[in-house]
């Protein structure tokens, strides 16, 4: 399968195939690699970080 970028106002769009079975309004991070592929992964919903107790 072979997918197109498009430009859409200021942003270039790449489609994901309905096969994906992707939900709309899913987030997703993006990352480009070093030999020029994109990565999304999910947003985790999880924070990381430090509990500090209340003074």
């Amino acid at each position: 399968m072979i997918v197109k970028t498009r430009k859409v106002g200021n942003s270039t769009v790449l489609t994901v195939p309905k096969d994906f079975n992707i939900k709309v309004a899913k987030e997703y991070k993006p990352k480009l690699l070093a030999d020029g592929s994109i990565l999304f992964a999910p947003k985790s919903k999880k924070r990381l970080g430090t509990v500090r107790p209340e003074d």
